[in-house]
Parts: C-alpha cells; sequence; structure tokens
C-alpha cells in the first residue's frame, strides 16, 4: 500500500487482521493507493474539518480532485463523519452542512467516485483497506478469500 506523504493524520492499519505494507510517496491523486497501482487506484481522506473546508475556501482544489479521480479504474472518497455528523455543522464554520452534502452527492454523480461516509475514523481506515482490497482483486483477477480476522455476517 501507499500513503502519501503529504498526508497529515495517516492511517495506521494496525490490527487489522491483514499484513499491509506501507510506503511512503508522492500520489499524483488520493492520500492512498496499492504499490503498482498508483495510475489505477485512489482513495481520498477527509476528516470532518477537512471537507467542510475544501468544500468552500477549497472548492475549486477538491472538485480537480474529484476530476482526476474519476479518470483512475478504481477511486473514492471516504470521510471521517457520518452523513448525520455532516448534517449538525462544524464549529466556528459559515458553511451550510446540508450544502457540504448536495457538494458530495452532485459530485459523487457527476464524478462516477463514491463519496463513503463513515461514523469514525476506524470504521474510515477498515472501508479504505476493504475498497483498497477488492481493488487489487479486481485488477489482478485473483479471488477473493477469506483472511484471518475478517468479520463475517452470522
Amino acid at each position: 500500500m501507499v500513503c502519501d506523504t503529504r498526508e497529515q493524520l495517516p492511517f495506521s492499519f494496525e490490527g487489522m487482521g491483514v499484513q499491509v505494507f506501507k510506503t511512503a510517496g508522492t500520489l499524483k491523486s488520493g492520500d492512498y493507493s496499492i504499490l503498482g497501482f498508483e495510475k489505477k487506484v485512489a482513495v481520498e481522506r477527509k476528516s470532518k474539518a477537512d471537507l467542510f473546508a475544501s468544500v468552500s475556501t477549497g472548492r475549486d482544489r477538491l472538485e480537480k480532485e474529484f476530476q482526476r479521480l474519476a479518470s483512475f479504474e478504481r477511486a473514492a472518497l471516504v470521510c471521517e463523519a457520518s452523513q448525520s455528523s455532516i448534517l449538525e455543522g462544524l464549529a466556528g464554520s459559515q458553511m451550510d452542512p446540508y450544502s457540504v452534502l448536495r457538494t458530495a452527492i452532485s459530485w459523487a454523480g457527476r464524478y462516477k467516485v463514491p463519496f463513503f461516509f463513515c461514523a469514525t475514523r476506524a470504521e474510515a481506515q477498515w472501508l479504505t483497506l476493504e475498497f483498497l482490497r477488492f481493488a487489487w482483486l479486481d485488477l489482478t483477477g485473483q479471488k477473493r478469500r477469506k483472511y484471518d480476522g475478517e468479520k463475517t455476517a452470522s
């Protein structure tokens, strides 16, 4: 796995029941990718505060990121906040929380890049790992198999 060197608060992926090798590198798009697939797979991570700032003062930059992600075979944006948390707003922000969600909905459709809202950072980390794992399986033609520690429905 590759983690962009500019990532301010990288996921550790510790205790995830799977062996993960993190290699720091500068990615053209996103914060996480798969070694050897950096031009095909990307996950952009946003905290709640990042998302509010990106949709308001960094809007043009975020839209350009979505445009780049749209050219990837597999790409997603993972937010470390639930939709209900976003709708509660962000202390100190003038940004309308409904505008933040509307932007996410609009751009996910326009650029065909899924936008995942996660209730916790741990959930966002798990989703990122699974997204990258399934992308790797699809792109390498590997069969899906259960790994140690994988949670399954009972």
